[in-house]
């Protein structure tokens, strides 16, 4: 798929300081939505040309016997940043086909 990397951040602080450190040009984020939410804004505080942040919430909350779809995920990495077009303008998430 092209990435140059994968971390699994476990809590919104470590994953802040990873983005910081790192500079990356996206982020895949699946959390809970509290999570998802407050990093997205801590991201796009970060500066000029925040990375773009690609968000899927777990499909059960919690800090334990958390679950995500997969399949979701998949799609949402298959996307890759080649789609993504500068300056980013603020959208509503779009729906995935099936």
């Amino acid at each position: 798929m092209g990435y140059k990397g994968a971390f699994v951040a476990p809590g919104g602080v470590l994953a802040l300081g990873l983005v910081r450190e790192i500079a990356p040009r996206g982020i895949l984020a699946i959390a809970c939505t509290k999570e998802l939410l407050e990093g997205r804004q801590a991201v796009a505080m970060l500066g000029e040309n925040p990375p773009v942040v690609v968000a899927l919430a777990l499909s059960r909350d919690g800090c334990v016997d958390t679950a995500v779809d997969l399949e979701q995920a998949r799609k949402l990495l298959e996307l890759g940043l080649e789609s993504c077009t500068w300056p980013l303008k603020a959208q509503e998430p779009a729906q995935l086909e099936s």
